[in-house]
């Protein structure tokens, strides 16, 4: 059974300045998450369920870094078939991310899922989801509770990529098992919002009945570097398409695609999109809630002179930056 999508709220549009080349005043730090009206910008029907579900404590013992794609543990699991198991160590027990290439033509083995997790599609093929078969496209994300069975076959014309995320880290004294049933979320990028910490933000999982794990998708276009903040519950990126440098602390680390990024709780964060922009996926244990949002430190910062147009005109994208607080 295919599960439908769930609707995000429209995000209203940002103000524009007074006038051309106008300076709009900066909001203070606490306002970027400090009233109703911005609440209700990162709203939608997924974070709306707020009171809902138990919500395990964050797990993460590993300082803040970052772990490289290119040192990832390979296996060969079956012909065409290779695992990267791109988070996988006993610092962060509640989270495991893994990346599965599947050569055009080829199949992963018929297995069933060990923990919960939730896979993101890259490219076309064919799941066999508890015996029964569907396509698969672009963006969908495939959720597999403990116990489903299942297998990916790439089509014969192309290959296809397959980004998992699991949860292994739940224990009957921290219960929070996915109650969602096994099935696929289709992605719908028209309700992709922008919000004035620099990202494009699309939704993916954030729901009670997977209290475990939350997921957005994230895009930094070129030219932006995102505010700096902090939240109150554990973090990875998993940087899926291009570069950049985050700030952890007093860190400044380059990434690209295929690495994974650990902040724990109360790390400051920030991510600079490099030339094409990056995109990436925000992991956190437990799911986000707007309280988490713990502080923020700075605002966003645009580069008009590297700025690629892809959160919309630069007036607004400025604007939503720095709106003062209502």
């Amino acid at each position: 059974m295919k599960v439908g999508p769930r609707s995000v709220a429209t995000v209203p549009a940002p103000p524009q300045p007074t006038q051309a080349g106008a300076t709009v005043k900066a909001k203070q730090p606490d306002d970027v998450y400090g009233s109703q009206k911005v609440h209700a910008l990162m709203d939608s029907t997924l974070r709306a369920e707020q009171g809902g579900g138990e919500r395990p404590k964050p797990q993460m013992t590993a300082g803040p870094g970052v772990r490289a794609f290119a040192a990832a543990k390979q296996t060969q699991a079956a012909a065409g078939v290779t695992v990267h198991a791109l988070l996988d160590e006993p610092s962060d027990p509640a989270c495991r991310i893994t990346r599965t290439d599947v050569a055009q033509g080829h199949a992963t083995p018929d297995v069933r899922s060990e923990v919960d997790q939730r896979t993101l599609v890259e490219g076309k093929g064919t799941l066999v989801l508890n015996g029964v078969r569907q396509s698969i496209a672009p963006g969908d994300m495939v959720l597999l509770p403990k116990g489903t069975r299942f297998s990916f076959e790439a089509d014969a014309g192309a290959p296809l990529r397959l980004w998992s995320v699991g949860s292994p880290g739940q224990s009957s004294a921290e219960p929070a098992p996915m109650t969602r049933p096994a099935g696929v979320l289709s992605e719908e990028p028209g309700k992709e919002f922008f919000v004035g910490e620099g990202v494009l933000i699309l939704e993916r999982a954030n729901s009670a009945a997977d209290p475990a794990v939350g997921f957005d998708r994230c895009r930094a276009p070129a030219g932006i570097t995102t505010a700096l903040h902090r939240l109150k519950i554990d973090e990875r990126y998993l940087i899926t398409r291009g570069e950049g440098t985050m700030q952890l602390g007093d860190q400044q680390v380059h990434v690209k695609a295929g690495d994974v990024v650990l902040i724990p709780r109360g790390v400051p964060q920030r991510i600079t999109a490099g030339e094409g922009g990056v995109d990436f996926y925000s992991v956190t244990t437990p799911r986000f809630l707007v309280d988490d949002y713990d502080k923020h430190l700075e605002d966003a910062v645009v580069d008009p002179k590297k700025y690629d147009g892809l959160a919309g005109p630069l007036a607004a994208v400025e604007a939503k930056i720095h709106a003062a607080a209502p």
